[in-house]
């Protein structure tokens, strides 16, 4: 059995790494203390080919969801 994710799996796994540490990483000080996200991140993920719907969970976590027309 192959365990390995699918390559469009894997490659929307590595968007979203990258975008997280690249986008979202360097102002995570700020997204904490004023539990906000900046326009920039938002504006960023809108800018991704695909479709991105940001939130943050009941928890305080940011979410992304990430759909492709690829799939």
């Amino acid at each position: 059995m192959d365990l390995r994710l699918p390559e469009l799996h894997q490659s929307l796994r590595d968007e979203a790494v990258r975008f997280a540490q690249q986008e979202v990483l360097p102002h995570a000080e700020h997204i904490d203390a004023k539990e906000e996200i900046p326009d920039g991140i938002v504006r960023a993920a809108g800018e991704l080919d695909d479709t991105v719907v940001m939130f943050t969970s009941d928890n305080g976590y940011l979410c992304l969801l990430y759909t492709s027309d690829a799939a």
